[in-house]
């Protein structure tokens, strides 16, 4: 062997172990990170300057379920503190109706000189706490369903009409005792979308039910249905204080109840909305929000448009 095949080959060596020192410490830096990962320190991620494909791809991917932990860990932070939240503020709404019951409960067993008039009075509270009580139980589970997957949401034809002017006609005789003037616009013939009776029923209800709540001293109350080519909008308006823009991104978020509710009298469970909004995305819906403070809070949302066929009895327990 020549002395200069010699030295192409000492050179050769000579590479490779500079190669395998440098991957050597690469793979090195990156255990190095991977410790201090896992030492809770969240927010490194490897960085490599190497043209070595393999490695390469090994630090994107550990870069890549790296954040997919981080937030997976935030996510389940959020959600324990959204339970914890939630238990609180449920213990608070059950608490409160219960002990103004047992009060009344006990006036009336105990005090002989109640007249015929203030026992009238005291059961009438009993029986506005009781239902509040009830209410508040439904939503919970309601709500607690929903998320679970338990909630059985069966889509079929449906005339969204039909559905909406049930609705109104429920609440008509409350509308009408709250002094507001209707203003209903639902087209005169039948208009097929796939939803869930009850589901959008529900969906009305609570938001016809809060348009009444909070917008009565505006004098008005809207309800109206639109097409668009690949879904149909309901929208439940009012002329009330409304929402102000800074609560509008969190109205949907559980518990949210915003300013207007310190108002005992209007104070809702803070459920509701988000019921809503978990049943109008189970139907594959949308579900939007804007507000002008004393001239429109409007309340609107999508189901998609049948595509052709014939309904189904509407016969599906409701949830």
């Amino acid at each position: 062997m020549t002395v200069a095949m010699m030295g192409v080959l000492f050179g050769l060596v000579l590479l490779l172990l500079l190669v395998h020192l440098r991957r050597s410490r690469q793979i090195r830096r990156m255990a190095d990170t991977l410790e201090a990962f896992a030492e809770n320190n969240r927010n490194l991620r490897i960085r490599l300057f190497t043209k070595d494909p393999s490695l390469t791809r090994l630090a994107l991917m550990i870069n890549r379920l790296a954040e997919q932990f981080q937030g997976m860990e935030e996510r389940t932070a959020y959600l324990e503190a959204e339970r914890k939240r939630l238990l609180t503020h449920v213990s608070h709404d059950l608490r409160t109706p219960l002990t103004s019951l047992l009060g009344y409960a006990e006036a009336l067993r105990r005090d002989a000189d109640l007249t015929d008039r203030e026992r009238e009075e005291y059961l009438e509270v009993i029986e506005e706490k009781a239902r509040r009580l009830t209410v508040l139980i439904n939503d919970f589970f309601d709500l607690a369903k929903l998320e679970a997957g338990d909630a059985e949401i069966r889509l079929r034809p449906m005339d969204v009409c039909e559905r909406v002017r049930g609705s109104v006609l429920t609440f008509y005789r409350e509308i009408t005792e709250a002094g507001l003037t209707p203003e209903i616009r639902i087209p005169d013939r039948e208009i097929r979308v796939q939803g869930d009776p009850y589901a959008t029923e529900r969906i009305l209800n609570n938001l016809i039910g809060n348009a009444l709540r909070y917008g009565r001293e505006g004098g008005v109350i809207g309800v109206g249905v639109r097409e668009e080519e690949k879904c149909v909008w309901v929208e439940v308006w009012d002329r009330g204080p409304g929402i102000p823009e800074e609560e509008l991104p969190r109205i949907f978020d559980r518990l949210h109840t915003g300013d207007r509710s310190r108002n005992p009298h209007l104070r809702g469970s803070g459920l509701g909305l988000t019921i809503v909004k978990q049943l109008v995305e189970k139907q594959k819906g949308e579900i939007r929000v804007a507000s002008d403070p004393h001239r429109k809070t409007v309340f609107s949302f999508s189901l998609m448009r049948a595509e052709g066929g014939k309904g189904v009895p509407d016969d599906s327990p409701p949830l």
